[in-house]
């Protein structure tokens, strides 16, 4: 009775277009033992790993263009696996076939694969391939056989014949039995196949149970029905632990009066083991593209991927809130895109778009340019771009880009508010200070002049004390916009030298109540600029207006190491009325006055810290003597000691 045929294949789903020329799928390809080519839409080899190069003779590297189909096969097997990849293409479903290689003869079974893309097109081929000709010659060997037996009856001692024929084919062969499924006879293939085992049952036994049951079914049928039936990728559980995997032809045998079957097996293991690796590949490449794709679609920046022709590979969401890149390909959009370089105005071409430079192996880095976005907006933006080269190849390109347009604009407003009080501060400097000078004056012939009583003499030389307080509030603020400007604009400065100049000033004074003790002693070099001037003459300054009466100071510059960084130490001490402790803590900080009754505006010593942080020092106030405030104050300045390469001055 004649059955459903029970020709099982393997079913094969077009798996989604990964980046082929990756090295992690390099290496699998170069290693595996299964014969794969991939071909891109126009028919070219793009990839051909080793066994596949000895398995098909090939033409040179340089000649493998859409032409090279002609190259390997006949005429009439080309139009059929011309025919083939056109119907992959257009159906983009698996298609299956044979063909046979000029001029082996060979019978190789392909397996056309589409790849496709993120949006669902066919990007390329995966052709595996098999060489079934053992198989086929076995089953022709069955054929000729049955042919004979029919034509000389039994006139020969067929059993012979089969024995001596099956014995030296090279494909595994084995005569089983039906329906006691005994092996009659066995060749040596078929024994190195089994690792030795005959009995066929135990064969089975090796097999899961659903894979002996469906074995079974198709005995069964190919002997009930005289047709020949397959069975893809048998598992076989070998005592080892180790699994084989087997490709299982059975081959009704007419003209034996017990029935027979002819068995022929094949090991497909490589094969089967090859593709498990080359699904595992895909699906962990899938995997980490979409982790990757995760990453960069949260991240702020907008990130563009193209390949070699320009496609746009991926363009996460900030991008496309962008710009809109609606063709898919870089060459179209750039046509499209309306932008000008921010630092010299001129329109961008459509070649020097850096994606275009990119894609020519130019790298570009921090790019500004001004483009008009999608709502129609004018931005401005700071880019990169590089190429994506793999194996000396350009394969595609990578731009990122953040919008700045609000920066800019803050720093716009900045610079703006900037002029504004550089406009004001040299009014204030300017102008104030020649008023300051003129009233000045005019008190400074009055008290020439005499003949003022106690009182008014008190009077103008207060006023005379608080035209000073202008001058100096005056010079202190042009001084942090200095210090502001100048932060960066360091020499070499010999610190006893800036020191002795600064109390030289002090000595001469002969209305002066100051006593004032400094020896130079060796060179101290600092890392510095004329600011530093500023800090000494205030600390010094404040030493002698913060003391009622006579005073002495003492200066004295040291060496001193913190934190592997070596500064020089200048510690400043007075007989003054000291610093409380709770002062102390905010003597430094803007607007913070001492505790004394001496005129000031609160700028001199934050003016001091701020210049020092700039130079990388700093400065903190103590007692001359630990413990007892009372006794005067101690101030202690570091500033970074100078570096010998640096230039210095005399």
């Amino acid at each position: 009775m004649d059955g459903p045929k029970l020709e099982r294949t393997r079913t094969s789903k077009g798996c989604e277009y990964v980046d082929l020329d990756t090295c992690l799928v390099k290496e699998y390809y170069a290693q595996t033992a299964h014969p794969v080519i991939i071909l891109d839409r126009n028919g070219k080899l793009t990839m051909v790993n080793p066994a596949a190069e000895g398995a098909l003779p090939l033409p040179p590297i340089e000649a493998r263009e859409g032409a090279w189909w002609s190259t390997i096969l006949s005429p009439p097997e080309e139009r059929k696996a011309r025919e083939a990849f056109a119907r992959t293409l257009r159906e983009r479903a698996v298609t299956r076939g044979l063909v046979r290689p000029s001029p082996d003869g060979r019978t190789l079974a392909y397996e056309m694969v589409p790849l496709h893309g993120k949006e669902g097109d066919v990007r390329a081929v995966a052709v595996s391939l098999n060489d079934i000709t053992e198989q086929l010659e076995g089953r022709r060997l069955s054929e000729a056989l049955n042919v004979l037996q029919e034509t000389i009856g039994s006139t020969l001692d067929t059993d012979t014949i089969m024995q001596q024929v099956v014995e030296h084919s090279p494909a595994a062969i084995a005569l089983l039995t039906y329906p006691d499924l005994k092996l009659s006879l066995v060749n040596e293939p078929f024994r190195r196949l089994t690792k030795g085992e005959v009995d066929f049952q135990r064969i089975m036994d090796a097999m899961p149970k659903e894979v002996s049951e469906r074995i079974r079914k198709v005995i069964d049928e190919a002997y009930r029905s005289g047709e020949v039936y397959t069975e893809k990728e048998v598992p076989i559980h070998l005592s080892s632990g180790d699994t084989i995997y087997w490709n299982v032809h059975v081959t009704p045998f007419s003209g034996s009066t017990g029935g027979e079957l002819m068995v022929i097996a094949s090991d497909v293991t490589a094969q089967v083991e090859d593709r498990r690796q080359i699904e595992e590949l895909v699906r962990h490449a899938d995997m980490e593209r979409y982790r990757l794709q995760t990453v960069l679609e949260t991240m702020p920046i907008a990130i563009m991927v193209i390949d070699r022709k320009g496609d746009i590979i991926m363009a996460n969401d900030t991008l496309r809130s962008f710009v809109d890149p609606s063709s898919g390909n870089i060459s179209a959009d750039a046509s499209r895109l309306e932008g000008r370089w921010s630092d010299t105005g001129e329109k961008i071409k459509e070649d020097e778009w850096p994606v275009v430079k990119a894609l020519r192996g130019e790298r570009i880095y921090g790019a500004l340019t001004d483009i008009r976005a999608k709502d129609g907006s004018i931005r401005t933006v700071m880019g990169s771009a590089s190429p994506i080269i793999d194996g000396g190849e350009i394969n595609g390109a990578v731009i990122a880009f953040s919008d700045i347009t609000a920066q800019m604009e803050a720093e716009r407003r900045a610079n703006e508010a900037r002029g504004h009080m550089e406009l004001y501060l040299d009014l204030l400097s300017h102008d104030v200070n020649n008023l300051n000078a003129g009233a000045k004056g005019y008190l400074e012939l009055l008290l020439k002049k005499g003949g003022l009583d106690e009182k008014a003499l008190r009077l103008a030389r207060s006023s005379r004390a608080l035209l000073d307080d202008i001058a100096r509030l005056v010079e202190n603020v042009r001084t942090l916009q200095k210090a502001e400007e100048q932060a960066v604009q360091r020499t070499v400065l010999d610190v006893g030298r800036m020191i002795e100049e600064v109390t030289s000033t002090y000595r001469n004074d002969p209305s002066s109540q100051v006593r004032i003790s400094f020896q130079p002693g060796e060179r101290a070099l600092v890392s510095a600029n004329a600011l530093l001037k500023d800090v000494f003459d205030n600390l010094v300054g404040n030493a002698i207006k913060h003391s009622s009466g006579p005073v002495d100071i003492d200066i004295i510059v040291g060496r001193y190491a913190e934190e592997g960084k070596e500064f020089v130490r200048v510690d400043i001490t007075d007989t003054g009325p000291g610093i409380p402790d709770d002062v102390k803590r905010t003597l430094f900080n803007r607007m913070q006055r001492g505790s004394t009754v001496a005129s000031g505006h609160g700028l001199g010593l934050y003016l001091a810290r701020t210049v020092l942080e700039m130079f990388g020092g700093r400065i903190w106030a103590d007692d001359r003597v630990p413990g007892d405030h009372a006794q005067g104050a101690r101030f202690v300045v570091l500033i970074p000691a100078a570096n010998a390469a640096m230039p210095r001055t005399v």
